[in-house]
């Protein structure tokens, strides 16, 4: 997968980590993301209904592995500790592209754990 990034602060560890989290999630690296989830994570994909639980998210991201991304252009991490927001758009392997925000509710310390995620998802023509 290509990954393009703007406005990254790659040089602070935060931002770093949230770079590479995006990455892991857009080429469905189940077990790198699973790593940094609560037992008790929660995902809300504006519009449809929340997953509750890590193994029904990674469950419910593996079956979203049929269309994989082949470009990540993450464009904006902005972080205000507990929360942290990323903005991008993924290229798909069938064509299509979608621009998403991920807002996330995390502990930065001792480790980096996610504790909820809600996303913004649309379709770009």
């Amino acid at each position: 997968m290509v990954v393009n990034c703007i406005d990254i602060l790659d040089h602070q560890a935060d931002h770093k980590f949230l770079k590479q989290l995006t990455i892991a999630f857009g080429s469905y690296d189940l077990e790198t993301v699973g790593l940094h989830l609560y037992d008790d994570f929660s995902w809300t994909l504006i519009g449809d209904q929340p997953i509750y639980g890590k193994e029904n998210f990674l469950e419910a991201l593996s079956i979203m592995k049929t269309n994989l991304a082949v470009q990540l252009d993450i464009n904006k991490i902005l972080i205000d500790r507990p929360y942290a927001a990323i903005q991008g758009v993924m290229h798909m392997q069938n064509g299509d592209k979608y621009s998403f925000s991920d807002f996330y509710e995390m502990d930065f310390e001792p480790y980096y754990m996610v504790i909820s995620i809600q996303s913004f998802v649309l379709k770009m023509e």
